[in-house]
């Protein structure tokens, strides 16, 4: 029975593990760009400690850029292997989690479930879906998995030396993964100061020489990471140019004269795993929900101080170490972002991967309270009837939000293969500037980084043109004129009901095959409530009254061949499975005697 609890209870992880698989796609966005200077050095056998300890922002991801170059060397760069990495990292906390609770809180086996099934419902959230589906996260799981993986190594009974190792490596880890890391190296003496003596908390003398060395580790750690070079040193700095102050040194001066935005944001952050829930928009009520989590911490750490019970004190220690630096680093977090973004990343679901653990730590501290009595077992029940709904809510959210990420990002990959001839008008599902897009893509296509590859002198050949029998299930050319020297079309795309084309192709056939003239693009809508926080990378449908499936594509006249007549043939895009589906009308452009425009049964 234990056995089959302990399988239920990992329920979420293979629900998460077949929605990554399914959702993940092998498409560069945004800070994935910046792996491109590494990616050179790398190549070309430049390589050096400094292009690996660099700041990215405000961080210094070495441990990241390791998996980085290991993923170049071993998979020629497919990202999809990144995003599964990202789930086996997260994966493993939970089971370091689920080795904790059993460590920390006696439980009856039904109790033990309850516990370790809220945690993992919480950690393996698809509601961080940012997280799972965007390569470059792997730096923002590993410093939370690291902190657990500490406190893990410090309920052990094992020598205070052994401890002391394990626990510097997890700190190590943590540190060069993102900032939020740095916390370990609170986290680690917090625990040890609010231990009170018992067996595990070693001989009074191992404790002080523990500090100590810690101290000093510490200090051999963070002084080079600040000292050196702590400039903006990547492409994406939230407006800081590259040379400069890293964001949070250059916006903390301003969050701390606009007390109300950063608290906002704060509150917001911490409350984000439970506001997508009910009417109201996330932004509106995720600070309530933000009180509600700080609200029922307080009534914890006072139960447990009133308790006055050495033993049930010291086996909170960890999830009271495991809540302070969760509420930390959210504090950081408003004071670098709240003021560049003004208050709107703090919804933001990659963010969620650190906010849960205060809920985690909940779930602990619930599961620890209730065996004292009654009206204890009655409080705790009460709150888990007020956060299981958001929860399975955010459940919701999180796969819907899987979903229109993977469509943005297959809308991404239509404009990225065709990025050297035509500028996308959704620019931001790629990065925020073109040219920076071109030139990383350009580079990384070099180096053969990219799977499919660029296109070459705007030809389709990436691509497998569908038979006739496949075309779209819905499509068309809705209208097109000339508007000085182009050709600016309107239609619509569908590749089956529901699921609309990553784009279409406007391409003229020449005596090398067929050649794209124009890409024309869509946004799509989730299903569900859209909210801008939680596709701020995917360029979606906002407005729920606009038809979806509908794009828009100009053609430069200067593109088509010099000829008295030219059909443009439609193709609508399956970037998945990497198909052009031809669409029912041509254009046929006259120029004699004058310029004519006018749509005509494709040929």
């Amino acid at each position: 029975m234990r056995r089959l609890l302990v399988l239920l209870a990992f329920a979420p992880a293979l629900l998460t593990g077949l929605l990554v698989a399914h959702h993940a796609e092998n498409v560069p966005v945004w800070d994935d760009f910046d792996r491109v200077p590494l990616l050179e050095s790398f190549a070309e056998g430049t390589l050096s400690f400094q292009d690996l300890y660099a700041p990215h922002i405000d961080h210094r991801i070495l441990v990241p850029r390791l998996f980085i170059l290991a993923n170049a060397k071993l998979t020629g760069g497919n990202l999809v292997w990144e995003n599964a990495l990202v789930f086996v990292i997260v994966l493993a906390t939970a089971l370091a989690l689920a080795a904790l609770l059993r460590r920390s809180v006696p439980l009856t086996p039904a109790a033990g479930f309850a516990a370790v099934l809220g945690v993992n419902a919480l950690v393996l959230s698809p509601l961080q879906w940012e997280n799972f589906l965007w390569a470059i996260q792997t730096a923002f799981v590993l410093p939370m998995a690291s902190l657990v993986v500490a406190l893990l190594v410090l309920e052990t009974r094992l020598p205070m030396r052994a401890r002391f190792a394990l626990t510097l490596t997890a700190a190590l880890v943590g540190t060069h993964s993102f900032s939020h890391g740095l916390l370990i190296w609170l986290a680690v003496p917090a625990w040890i100061l609010l231990r009170r003596p018992d067996a595990k908390s070693g001989a009074p003398g191992d404790r002080r020489a523990f500090l100590i060395a810690w101290a000093i580790a510490a200090a051999a750690v963070l002084i080079p990471f600040f000292a050196l070079d702590y400039r903006a040193a990547t492409s994406h700095q939230y407006g800081v140019g590259v040379g400069n102050r890293t964001p949070i040194v250059a916006y903390a001066g301003e969050a701390l004269t606009r007390p109300g935005l950063v608290a906002r944001f704060y509150l917001s952050m911490v409350g984000s795993p439970l506001a997508r829930l009910g009417p109201w928009a996330p932004a509106d009520v995720a600070w309530v929900w933000g009180l509600v989590v700080h609200g029922l911490l307080a009534l914890g750490v006072g139960t447990l101080l009133g308790a006055r019970d050495r033993a049930l004190w010291n086996r909170s220690v960890p999830w009271l170490v495991l809540a302070g630096a969760t509420l930390v680093a959210c504090a950081l977090a408003a004071l670098g972002r709240a003021v560049p973004t003004n208050g709107l990343y703090a919804l933001a679901p990659r963010y969620v991967s650190v906010s849960q653990y205060a809920l985690v730590a909940l779930v602990a501290l619930g599961a620890l309270l209730a065996a004292r009595g009654p009206r204890s077992r009655a409080v705790v029940l009460a709150a888990v009837v007020m956060l299981a709904a958001p929860v399975a809510v955010g459940w919701k959210a999180g796969i819907q939000g899987m979903r229109a990420w993977q469509t943005a990002r297959l809308e991404a990959r239509t404009s990225l293969i065709f990025i050297r001839d035509f500028a996308p008008r959704y620019i931001l599902r790629l990065d925020s500037d073109y040219d920076v897009v071109r030139d990383n893509a350009d580079r990384m296509d070099r180096y053969g980084y990219l799977d499919p590859p660029l296109a070459r002198d705007a030809r389709p050949d990436a691509f497998e043109i569908a038979e006739p029998g496949g075309n779209a299930a819905d499509g068309g050319i809705d209208r097109a004129r000339a508007a000085g020297q182009r050709l600016v079309v309107h239609g619509h795309a569908a590749l089956a009901p529901g699921r609309t084309a990553h784009g279409v192709l406007l391409a003229v056939q020449g005596g090398q095959g067929l050649r794209v003239v124009a890409v024309g693009e869509g946004r799509s809508r989730p299903s569900g409530a859209v909210y801008l926080h939680d596709h701020l990378h995917s360029e979606v449908e906002l407005d729920p009254d606009a038809p979806t499936g509908n794009w828009k594509a100009k053609v430069e006249l200067e593109r088509l061949p010099a000829a008295p007549s030219v059909h443009i043939e439609a193709y609508a895009v399956d970037a998945e499975r990497m198909r052009l589906h031809r669409l029912p009308q041509d254009i046929r452009v006259s120029r004699d005697p004058e310029l004519r425009v006018e749509l005509v049964p494709a040929r």
